[in-house]
């Protein structure tokens, strides 16, 4: 596409002509997240753990894994071997991460085993969820 344009004092003679050529620019790809899960089967995955399971090991850089609104139910595991997964839900009202389990105490799980997400790798980030251990008390 080229284009002039021309800069004249009232019915002057031109004092200034520009000539120009626009290209069109590639645009960059637009991903914002690694992975996302969805429970309705939009996303990458349909459970939090699967998109757990798939990121890479051993990351020096931040993996995120966005978390669209739902109920995940389960227990979860970040293995040591995956540090710099970012779990970042779409709103704390609306994403929780939820397990069942009896931790500690007689008849009841270990606590890792318990526990709703257990955690055992370095550099991990949590943000717009909700971890509740539904048991009760």
């Amino acid at each position: 596409y080229t284009d002039v344009y021309t800069l004249s004092l009232h019915d002057a003679l031109p004092i200034l002509t520009i000539r120009f050529t626009t290209m069109a620019r590639k645009q960059p790809a637009a991903r914002l997240y690694d992975a996302v899960v969805s429970q309705d089967g939009t996303g990458d995955y349909t459970t939090v753990q699967a998109a757990i399971d798939a990121a890479p090991a051993g990351r020096t850089q931040p993996w995120l894994i966005f978390i669209k609104k739902g109920v995940y139910k389960g227990h979860h595991d970040i293995p040591a071997n995956k540090p710099y997964l970012y779990l970042i839900g779409q709103d704390r009202n609306l994403v929780s991460i939820s397990d069942n389990r009896l931790s500690g105490g007689d008849n009841a799980y270990k606590v890792n085993d318990g526990a709703t997400l257990t955690a055992n790798s370095d550099n991990l980030y949590f943000e717009g969820i909700n971890f509740v251990n539904s048991y009760g008390v």
